[in-house]
């Protein structure tokens, strides 16, 4: 079969309860995350919900993971070479040490200058929206522009015993502009449909994977078989749960979402009450013929007029006390929901101001509550998303093996520095500084805050030179002033 019949296939028979299941929850907490098909381009949702907490809620929980997964003005990662094979090349000489550590610095230094570069943070944002709404997605890495996702509407994937994809086809509808550019239609059209599947090559294994893609145009396959091991491969598929028998994953929304809907229902039930309660009516009973309606309509605030206060009445609802019990439930509901959601004001603050510390408290409530998911994306996403920027900046470690490690233990330097700082304190308490290397002190330090020391640690050699330098000028004037001692004496 075509790709467009197998991804039909598979759309028709195990997609489709997903993506309705995935409607409701989009219409209950942000609408446009998973927009229904009879919904033409820019035309108006359906209001069938009474609240925005679902979006506010959603929206807090994606900005927290997203800042845990690229930092700004930080780092989510740290190169780690081989330290035995780094040994061997650098045979403890203190200047290819310093060598190393700088070829490190600058490579960690320029990866997270790209990443910036690229808006990587929106992307993930954007992403992790549509695992906590929708429960997955495909994610594409486009060369040197960030990454684009593909929204469950767009593909369809098989997934093993793990739930990990072992194929994927994606369908994309793209103007003549928009298709790659190793590809040409046969045909003028306004539209195109591109397929793309990526599969598991039989010539994988455990140890190795080795990844298949390869496109088709209107039914007919164009461009060329591409082949990628399993960190360069520029697609990925993400999800957030799933249990036997899932054909998708399902998202974090899911577990919440009867709660969402009561609160939903209570405060719908509150705010039309709220509008009748408002509705100001004044009765005016005339039989007694001590009191107008006119007279009522046209005093002016302050005026006297004939008349009596029993005569005139204003509408109440009185059903305040009937509201209470709605209230209560609603603060009881909302306080569940924003501890399901973790939204800890006093955690996170302006993603410009948001320090190191911060980030790793995120970090670990975020791993603490939604057990392995923040593991999970960092080795999927994170990790390598590295991989992918290291590419294309063409970083290479030819002569070393060097391991990218993302998620916490990256995270963790803050707490490393800490640490350190304490016993530099400590030692210097102790008067022992002296027996310290200050290079690898500063080193150290340098590598805790992702500062790139290329250019600004002097190398062994120039503080030799300077060192001697000082012996000359000091050996110098005591050689001046016994000269001038002598001249005295004589």
């Amino acid at each position: 079969m075509s790709l467009k019949e197998d991804y039909n296939k598979i759309a028709t028979s195990d997609r489709s309860d997903y993506e309705t299941r995935a409607e409701d929850y989009a219409k209950m907490t942000i609408p446009s995350i998973f927009v229904e098909e009879s919904h033409g381009k820019g035309s108006d949702y359906e209001s069938n919900y009474g609240q925005s907490l679902g979006g506010r809620l959603i929206y807090g929980f994606c900005s927290k993971m997203a800042l845990t997964l690229v930092p700004p003005s930080s780092s989510s990662f740290k190169l780690v070479p081989d330290a035995e094979a780094t040994q061997v090349i650098t045979e403890g000489n203190e200047e290819m040490n310093d060598e190393v550590a700088n070829q490190f610095s600058q490579s960690s230094y320029d990866i997270n200058n790209e990443i910036e570069a690229q808006d990587i943070r929106l992307g993930a944002l954007q992403f992790l929206m549509h695992l906590t709404v929708v429960g997955s997605c495909v994610i594409e890495k486009l060369p040197k522009d960030g990454i684009k996702v593909h929204t469950l509407k767009n593909f369809v994937v098989k997934l093993n015993k793990k739930f990990d994809a072992t194929m994927i086809i994606l369908k994309e509808t793209l103007t003549k502009q928009g298709l790659p550019a190793d590809i040409a239609p046969s045909e003028e059209k306004e539209e195109y449909e591109l397929y793309t599947m990526i599969t598991l090559s039989e010539e994988s294994t455990k140890e190795k994977k080795q990844w298949v893609v390869t496109q088709e145009l209107e039914g007919q396959p164009v461009g060329k078989e591409q082949k990628h091991d399993d960190d360069s491969v520029p697609f990925q598929y993400l999800g957030w749960f799933a249990s036997d028998g899932d054909k998708f994953h399902r998202p974090m929304v899911e577990m919440y979402y009867d709660d969402l809907v009561a609160y939903n229902d209570l405060n719908d039930v509150l705010t039309k009450g709220a509008i009748i309660s408002s509705k100001n009516i004044t009765f005016v009973d005339e039989k007694r013929g001590r009191t107008r309606k006119s007279t009522v309509e046209k005093a002016a605030n302050g005026d006297i007029v004939d008349g009596s206060a029993d005569d005139v009445t204003s509408f109440q609802h009185g059903k305040q006390y009937d509201y209470q019990v709605a209230e209560n439930r609603m603060a009881a509901l909302k306080s569940d929901l924003e501890a399901d959601f973790l939204s800890n004001k006093s955690i996170s603050r302006d993603a410009e101001r948001v320090t190191a510390r911060e980030i790793q408290m995120m970090a670990n409530e975020l791993e603490t509550t939604q057990t392995g998911m923040y593991s999970m994306l960092s080795k999927k996403f994170s990790k390598r998303n590295v991989i992918w920027i290291m590419k294309e900046l063409k970083i290479k470690f030819e002569a070393v093996d060097v391991k990218v490690i993302a998620g916490l233990d990256a995270l963790g330097k803050s707490f490393e520095a800490q640490k350190f700082d304490e016993y530099i304190s400590r030692m210097t308490n102790l008067q022992m500084l002296h027996v310290l290397k200050p290079k690898e002190i500063s080193r150290r330090y340098a590598e805790y805050y992702g500062i790139n020391t290329n250019n600004l640690v002097k190398s062994q050699a120039e503080i030799d030179a300077e060192k001697q330098a000082q012996e000359e000028a000091m050996a110098k004037e005591k050689m001046m002033d016994a000269g001038a001692a002598n001249m005295t004496k004589q």
